[in-house]
């Protein structure tokens, strides 16, 4: 197998990612491969190789024995896998003085990538579904020593892994735009191209992209002769438009055993055991229900007279009035002329008032 650093093209893409993870696996590992996060901790660490990272240990406090000016990715060590579910490891970047650390953490059933700058203190995270990227039915695996020097076989083997060539370069491309690009920005590589930033942030959510909105005349709410979209309100305010759904039936009836439902026996007539003092104050002349200056004194538009600053003759207050017996004497005294006191028009009471008829006010 060719070395990884010949390696010409993406170096994101699958064939390259490939090659840096088989030069990184202990030969003397079996397997190579135990569990999904190995793979995903594995292909994390091959693309930081492949970007120009080196190596230099495992975790925080780790120390490897690499030269500076190595350009061969130095092989794991044995234990770079012996916490199942928790990986660490410490590079160097030739185009920056800082140290870098990775870890690859299982949560769920998801596999957490992060990042960060040693002394920047700035963490750069992004994860990924381990059903959607990585085979488990093909681990574990040894998948170096397997294809030997053939990096057709190779290629293979990783793509069954990752279930697809493809999905490992999809991951390439997740790394690069949460971690790279996050830890070292405009980074020089050949091969290496950064994604905009408005293609990285609809990258970033691993999600189809929402359609385009339609402008100008496209849209059927567009007023060309105003500043905005036609206000349409929904829904239509409108008290006489008809409903949009039918109303619900009405509530069933029952037996009232209690006669709960009956209108109030005795008392007044329109309804109430009480006279309805002043109700006739609520209305403006001639407008009320039973208002008794319309249509002459009497009683109002049906029911019985409520009351107001204007009593009629069918008020309560004349209750009993008109009704003196045979020995009445209209000659007597407090009857000085004028209409009789006794006798009422159409046999109503008399006006109480004074005497120019049952029907005049003073």
């Amino acid at each position: 197998m060719g070395s990884p650093s010949a390696i010409s093209g993406n170096v994101m893409s699958a064939p390259s990612l490939s090659s840096f993870m088989s030069a990184s696996l202990p030969n003397d590992a079996s397997p190579q491969l135990k569990t999904a996060y190995d793979a995903i901790a594995l292909a994390s660490h091959a693309a930081l190789l492949a970007t120009g990272f080196r190596l230099v240990g495992l975790g925080e406090e780790h120390r490897l024995d690499v030269s500076a000016d190595s350009v061969q990715p130095h092989i794991l060590p044995s234990e770079w896998n012996s916490h199942a579910g928790s990986y660490a490891f410490r590079y160097k970047h030739s185009q920056s003085s800082m140290e870098y650390l990775l870890k690859v953490n299982r949560m769920g059933n998801k596999a957490v990538v992060m990042g960060m700058g040693m002394g920047d203190d700035k963490t750069h995270t992004f994860d990924v579904k381990i059903s959607e990227f990585i085979s488990e039915g093909n681990l574990p695996a040894s998948p170096a020593r397997d294809a030997g020097n053939n990096e057709e076989v190779l290629l293979e083997r990783l793509g069954a892994i990752f279930i697809t060539v493809g999905r490992l370069s999809d991951f390439g491309s997740l790394f690069r735009l949460n971690i790279i690009q996050k830890l070292i920005p405009s980074l020089q590589k050949d091969g290496y191209q950064e994604t905009p930033s408005g293609q990285a942030s609809s990258a970033q959510t691993n999600e189809p992209r929402q359609p385009r909105r339609p402008r100008g005349e496209e849209r059927p709410d567009f007023d060309p002769f105003g500043d905005g979209p036609v206000p349409r309100p929904h829904p239509l305010a409108d008290p006489l438009a008809q409903p949009r759904r039918p109303l619900p039936e009405p509530m069933p009836g029952f037996d009232d055993d209690f006669e709960m439902q009956r209108p109030f026996r005795g008392g007044m007539p329109g309804g109430g055991g009480f006279p309805r003092i002043g109700d006739r104050d609520l209305y403006p002349q001639g407008v009320g229900p039973n208002d008794g200056m319309r249509g002459g004194v009497g009683p109002g538009l049906g029911g019985m007279g409520g009351g107001g600053m204007h009593p009629t003759f069918d008020d309560p207050l004349f209750a009993g009035q008109g009704q003196r017996g045979g020995g009445y004497d209209p000659i007597g005294p407090g009857n000085r002329g004028g209409h009789p006191r006794g006798a009422g028009m159409g046999g109503r009471p008399p006006n109480p008032f004074g005497g120019f008829g049952g029907n005049d006010f003073i």
